[in-house]
């Protein structure tokens, strides 16, 4: 439940969030949005988990199993199928970002990373990006981490790192508030 709640969640919300929200008409954006996310998220992650329960399979045979347990089509596959593509696509694009984060860890560490300036760490990032090879390092260096948690399983590895992870993730979005509310015009925001 913890990796589904992490995956709706997601980095997009994290980094694009406070942008969207404040163009958009502050504390009015934040309650339709939620009421949104509730609304249409929340019944098609259910059904992701109800299929994958009952299935008790992989996405595309889980369909598969559902569809001749209700006596359907099995054409039904292939919305086992676009989900399978749907993560292919989305890690594609998540392991160059994770790459990223995960060069900047050993500034964070240092301590470099808070002190250096804004200009400073823009100019670390950019040179980040013109190494190629070093981008793919992080990135390959990140496809390891994931297909090591994978590969101990469900329990010994998923379930595991999401114990760490989700209230991380928990964390970093109360700090971010908590800075939001510090920094700049808050009571224009809930305006």
């Amino acid at each position: 439940m913890l990796t589904a709640i992490g995956m709706a969640v997601g980095l997009g919300n994290i980094w694009r969030f406070p942008y969207i929200m404040g163009t958009n008409g502050g504390a009015g954006f934040l309650f339709i949005y939620l009421v949104t996310v509730f609304s249409v998220s929340m019944p098609i992650l259910i059904m992701e988990l109800i299929i994958g329960r009952r299935g008790q399979a992989n996405p595309v045979d889980s369909v598969i199993n559902v569809a001749r347990e209700s006596r359907v089509s099995s054409k039904w596959k292939i919305i086992g199928l676009v989900g399978v593509l749907n993560n292919v696509l989305t890690l594609s694009f998540y392991f160059v970002v994770a790459g990223w984060v995960l060069a900047y860890v050993p500034k964070l560490l240092n301590g470099s990373l808070i002190t250096d300036s804004s200009d400073t760490v823009s100019s670390s990032y950019y040179s980040l990006l013109s190494n190629p090879l070093l981008v793919i390092f992080w990135q390959t260096l990140c496809i390891v981490f994931v297909a090591g948690m994978l590969l101990r399983g469900v329990k010994g590895g998923l379930e595991r790192a999401m114990k760490i992870m989700m209230p991380a993730l928990f964390v970093l979005l109360v700090a971010l508030v908590v800075i939001s509310c510090s920094v700049g015009n808050f009571t224009a925001t809930l305006n």
